[in-house]
């Protein structure tokens, strides 16, 4: 049985929706309802096309028919299956719905009245109109914005109750703080409150919200002016300047308070924000900097710029070089305001878009400062940033060509200059001479660092007059390839004093037979030992050696007999020592008598002034040998061997062996008595003592002289005298002590001290200085051997590879088996063991990622924790400088230091642990730690 009814749908508005509503029971389906459902126009008999609608929710305008199904509860607690039939236009419909059966009662004709719309115009800069098909009782909310897109919702410039929905009427201000200056569109949203279903915290609610029911936009453009926003910077360019740095550059902008920087990079065909650049603020004094050189490509710290968030500092990450840069600048202003607060971390700006906030310092205003007298609210201190329009560089950017560092080297003179902890030394005497400067480059420039205003630029010789100084002399040297500056620094010393030279003796002797002779001595280590026969024709040349030795050989001529020899000493700098004369003679032979040798070769004989005499005693039965006796010019090698040799002297000797008869006084050949005799001291000497042992000995004994200078004193002469004044022979042997044989009487022991004659061990160490002990003291320990040409650099940086090297030194250079995992530690690097061993003593762990910097400079913090470990102490309390905080590093360090008078600090209150320590400091602070206890 088919099922029809009959629907008459009504239209009295044009703007009036026609709809049919049909109810079928809950359990028919979707589907049944698509295929039974026939609709036609009352009388007619053609079918009515119906176009479902899917859940796009689309309405195809060319059917006359859109339909759509739901499943719905009643409020008569039923559920229905409805279709709802949107119909082009009204009129009375015939709805056959085959064997379906149609709740009648719920099925029915409706028009529908349309939502409410705007309807509103732009004149004059002013939006009037009225809400058409507005409700009784329902309060509306217009908000309106400017927008650079039509339609959009960028800047919100008014929002109000609507009061008269047949009359509205907003104001768009040409000028304000609510958007930035630039051409707008106009854009009006109609809102009412609507009740939404939230969940939150896992519970749903029902709260009321605006929510916008129609919209409205205009089709032309409106003016706005910011009065805050400064204008955009004028004639924007980026100019490569060298060594991957770029140039930017613009207008000043009178009115700004700063400029962010965009940097962006060519990719393809699109310029790319980098997502870094600056935010140039104004200096202490307010002066604004318009321009920056950007090192893009060596990290450190950037900005994090865009036009919608603020400017924040971030890690910089390297950008490329060999790539095409351009920049956007815009300029801004600062103004400072205050927003209500009801809750932490609550604020709302009241303007919107062209400025973003910032927190202000507490002089302009900080969070919490009650906002009037009494209540709750309190208000916030923020600065908002108003910027300009970005303008941006030259559209075909520019190239950063990769850097290209250049050798430099440097001669003065024929010498070459070493390079030192980065810094290339030169070292010059009276004449400083001439500058030779090694770069393959466009240009050379060199400049004075105590004269910065006038550089020199070299020719094409490349050479440079070194000007006249006192004491040291800094120059920089820049060589220059295309726009590529290559900096190193030359540091030039004055030493104007001359070598020091030593002959060996007055007088050398030439072979009698050959002439050949030998004239030595000594002077500065690396010197030129120069020499000639005469004083003018001195022209020949030979070179100290490292010990400063030096040996001039040569041959008298034909039968000469003497000669003579001018030499003088001229160190690298071109000081010379004045000139010393050697004379030369053949030589002449001397006669050797031995005497109590039982030696089949007793070593008698004729020998020349200067050779080696072999003697030797042999063997005597019943006696034991008791050593060797001579005058004061014979000086034995080992006076107690049976075998022994000395240097022939100046003259004939006599040397005598003398025994000891086994269970009897001691002889030379004879037998007497045992008498012993006293061997005589002073009871007081000036500056020092002077011991014996034995006190009384019989001929032939050995005694043993101990002389002890006082602190600063040392020994000046000692003598012991026979009976008869004759002095006797003394024998060396080390730390003051000396032996002779007793002779068959009384001896006297005689000795002077005087004050001890300080000789620097290096040419710039004063004897005056403060260091002067210490650098003696770490000379003579092999802690240091100087930085070369007899220098010590006392006032040059001490680098942590130094000190390390100087405390490993000090510890008597242990090696140890440790392994040491260190970057920047070559293993042939002359400090590695050092090193090595300061790790497994846990005196340094390195700075960081597995580095030790050994080439930094020792930080006087640095030097006290280095001493303090390897001392293995401790200390109590805090140190009291108010730069060391009680939780630093190195404050037990500096408290031990201070405490054990390792030093002082710099002033009565202050430590200064960053400070850089230099050589002498750190010789003189080791010194005190282990030389002085």
């Amino acid at each position: 049985m088919k099922t029809s009814k009959v629907i008459e749908v009504k239209v009295t508005d044009p703007a009036e929706t026609p709809y049919i509503l049909l109810a079928f029971d809950e359990s028919v389906s979707e589907e049944d309802i698509k295929q039974a459902l026939i609709v036609t126009k009352k009388d007619e008999t053609n079918r009515i096309d119906i176009n479902w609608v899917g859940e796009d929710g689309q309405i195809n305008s060319t059917y006359e028919i859109n339909a759509g199904t739901d499943l719905i509860e009643n409020v008569d607690g039923n559920k229905y299956r409805v279709v709802l039939l949107r119909l082009k236009s009204g009129g009375t419909y015939e709805v056959n719905t085959d064997s379906l059966t149609l709740v009648r009662e719920k099925s029915k004709g409706v028009t529908v009245t349309p939502f409410e719309k705007l309807d509103l115009s732009l004149h004059s800069g002013e939006v009037t109109g009225q809400v058409e098909y507005a409700e009784m009782n329902t309060e509306y909310t217009l908000r309106t914005y400017l927008a650079e897109k039509e339609g959009g919702a960028d800047y919100l410039i008014d929002e109000q109750i609507v009061t008269d929905s047949n009359f509205i009427s907003v104001t768009v201000s040409p000028s304000g703080t609510r958007a930035p200056t630039g051409e707008y569109y106009v854009t009006s949203f109609l809102m009412t409150e609507k009740s939404v279903e939230v969940t939150e915290n896992g519970a749903s609610k029902t709260v009321n919200a605006l929510a916008a029911i129609d919209s409205w936009q205009s089709d032309t453009t409106v003016d706005y002016t910011n009065s805050n926003q400064p204008a955009a910077p004028a004639n924007v360019t980026l100019t490569f300047v060298g060594n991957e740095v770029m140039k930017a550059a613009w207008d000043k902008v009178d009115d700004a308070d700063g400029y962010r920087v965009t940097v962006y990079q060519k990719d393809g065909n699109e310029w790319k924000d980098t997502g870094f650049g600056y935010d140039l603020k104004k200096s202490k004094d307010g002066q604004l900097d318009n321009s920056i050189n950007m090192a893009l490509t060596v990290g450190g710290n950037a900005v994090k710029a865009s036009g919608e968030n603020s400017a924040v500092s971030v890690p910089a990450e390297n950008l490329e070089a060999d790539k095409d840069y351009r920049i956007g600048v815009s300029a801004y202003r600062e103004v400072p305001y205050f927003t209500e607060s009801t809750g932490a971390g609550s604020t709302e700006s009241t303007e919107t878009g062209s400025m973003e906030g910032e927190e202000t310092s507490a002089a302009e205003g900080t969070e919490g400062s009650t906002a009037g007298s009494g209540g709750t609210g309190t208000q916030k201190a923020l600065t908002a940033k108003y910027y300009s329009k970005e303008t941006q560089s030259a559209d075909d950017g520019v190239f950063l060509p990769e850097y290209k560092e250049l050798k430099i080297s440097f001669k003065v003179g024929d010498k070459e200059c070493d390079k030192d902890n980065g810094v290339f030394h030169a070292y010059v005497g009276e004449n400083p001479g001439t500058l030779t400067v090694n770069c393959d480059a466009d240009s050379i420039t060199i400049t004075r660092m105590d004269d910065e205003d006038s550089p020199t630029t070299l020719t094409s010789s490349n050479s440079y007059d070194i000007p006249d100084f006192t004491g040291s002399l800094m120059l920089r040297v820049e060589g220059k390839q295309n726009k590529d500056v290559t900096s190193v620094f030359l540091l030039v010393s004055r030493d104007e004093t001359p070598p020091v030279l030593t002959l060996s003796d007055p007088v050398f002797f030439a072979d009698r037979d050959t002439g050949e002779y030998a004239v030595t001595g000594t002077a500065d280590a690396g010197s030129e030992i120069i020499y000639g026969k005469t004083s003018q024709s001195a022209a020949q040349s030979v070179t100290a050696g490292s010990d400063g030795r030096f040996t001039v050989s040569g041959v008298l001529r034909g039968a000469d007999n003497t000669g003579v020899l001018f030499l003088s000493a001229k160190d690298s700098v071109g000081n010379e020592s004045t000139q010393q004369m050697a004379m030369i003679t053949r030589q002449t032979r001397y006669a050797v008598t031995v005497n109590g040798s039982y030696a089949d070769v007793s070593g008698a004989g004729s020998y020349a002034a200067g050779s080696v005499v072999t003697v030797r005693a042999g063997s005597r039965s019943g006696y034991t040998f008791n050593g060797w006796t001579s005058g004061s010019n014979v000086v034995f090698d080992d006076p107690n061997a049976e075998e022994t040799i000395f240097t022939m002297p100046d003259g004939s000797v006599t040397v005598t062996a003398n025994w000891s008869r086994d269970g009897g006084s001691p002889s030379s050949g004879r037998d007497d008595s045992d008498p012993r005799y006293a061997v005589g001291i002073p009871d007081k000497t000036e500056n020092g003592s002077v011991s014996v042992s034995p006190k009384n000995a019989s001929q032939g004994d050995r005694v043993t002289v101990t002389a002890e200078p006082d602190e600063g004193y040392e020994l000046d002469s000692l003598k012991v005298l026979d009976k008869n004044g004759k002095e006797l022979e003394l024998t060396d042997k080390g730390d003051g002590r000396f032996t002779f044989i007793m002779p068959a009487g009384r001896v006297e022991v005689k000795a002077a001290f005087t004050e001890e004659a300080k000789i620097s061990p290096f040419r710039d160490v004063p004897t005056d200085a403060y260091y002067y002990e210490a650098v003696k003291w770490a000379q003579k320990k092999g802690i240091t051997g100087g930085i070369g040409d007899g220098l010590f650099g006392p006032n040059q940086p001490c680098t942590r590879a130094q000190i390390v090297t100087f405390l490993w030194r000090a510890a008597g250079a242990p090696v140890v088996n440790y392994a040491m995992d260190l970057t920047d530690v070559p293993s042939d690097a002359y400090y590695a063991e050092a090193v090595r061993w300061a790790l497994s003593q846990g005196i340094t762990t390195g700075t960081a990622d597995g580095r030790f910097a050994p080439d930094a400079t020792c930080t006087r913090a640095q030097g006290m924790t280095f001493l303090f470990r390897a001392s293995k102490a401790s200390a109590d309390g805090a140190p009291a400088f108010s730069d060391v905080a009680a939780d630093a590093y190195y404050a037990e360090a500096v408290k031990w230091a201070t405490d054990n008078g390792i030093t002082n600090g710099t002033t009565s209150s202050t430590f200064s642990p960053g400070s850089g320590c230099t050589r002498a400091q750190i010789v003189t602070f080791l010194w005190r730690l282990y030389a002085e206890k």
